[in-house]
C-alpha cells in the first residue's frame, strides 16, 4: 500500500464503502483484485453448489474485519507481527497516489462500481 495512507478500519459497510471513507478526501485512489479477497470455505462451497457470483457477497457490508494500509517496505514486519500473533494478513490492492480512478478487477477485467454500495446507515 502506499506510505501515504498509513490507517486501518472495521469493513462493516461493505469493502468498497469503507475504502472509500479510508482514503477520505485525500489524494489518493485504490485497486483492488477481487480473487485476493479471502473468503471462507463454507462461502466458497456455496459459491459453486448454486453457481453464485463471488461479487454477489463481498460489498454488502457486515464483513467485520480489519482493513488497513500499510507502505510496501512494511510488509516484512507486518508478516512477522502476523506470524507472532498467529494472524493471517491478505493484500489485496494498493493505494495510488494522486486522483486516478478508483478500481476493482476480476480476473483481470474491471467492475464497475457504482453496483456496490454497500450498507447505508438510514437515521
Amino acid at each position: 500500500m502506499h506510505k501515504f495512507a498509513n490507517t486501518s478500519m472495521d469493513v462493516s459497510d461493505g469493502l468498497i464503502s469503507d475504502m472509500k471513507k479510508l482514503i477520505n478526501k485525500q489524494k489518493l485512489s485504490f485497486h483492488i483484485n477481487v480473487n485476493k479477497i479471502p473468503i471462507s470455505k463454507n462461502l466458497e462451497f456455496y459459491l459453486k453448489k448454486y453457481k453464485k457470483l463471488r461479487t454477489q457477497y463481498l460489498f454488502n457490508g457486515d464483513d467485520y474485519q480489519i482493513l488497513f494500509t500499510a507502505p510496501q517496505k512494511k510488509r516484512l514486519l507486518i508478516k512477522s507481527v502476523g506470524k507472532r500473533m498467529n494472524q493471517k494478513f491478505t493484500i489485496i490492492g494498493k493505494i495510488n497516489k494522486g486522483y486516478k480512478k478508483n478500481l476493482i478487477k476480476l480476473d483481470n477485467k474491471p467492475l464497475n462500481l457504482s453496483k456496490f454500495k454497500g450498507y447505508s446507515h438510514k437515521f
